[in-house]
């Protein structure tokens, strides 16, 4: 399994994991919320392939950054950078 440290904007410290959210979740990717006693953790699908990937990958990063933002905002903006990155891999 892939971890992935890093931390946000604020000094909250994460670690993305490329593996299942749990099922009760029925979700592609999950964020923790911050906790200054912890670190929080990312899940990633690592079934997931291409942009499908690309995008749950940013979508849940975006969560770790943005935390206030509401999921239609995050889902928004991780689809608008995944058709801006196709529009440039199909130039």
């Amino acid at each position: 399994m892939i971890k992935l440290p890093f931390t946000n904007f604020e000094g909250q410290k994460y670690e993305l994991r490329f593996r299942k959210p749990l099922k009760k979740y029925k979700a592609d990717g999950l964020c923790h919320p911050p906790d200054p006693k912890k670190t929080p953790k990312l899940y990633v699908d690592p079934t997931l392939v291409g942009w499908k990937s690309t995008e749950i990958t940013i979508h849940e990063l975006t969560h770790a950054f943005f935390w206030d933002l509401t999921e239609e905002k995050v889902e928004l903006f991780s689809k608008t950078i995944v058709e801006a990155l196709r529009a440039k891999e199909e130039d």
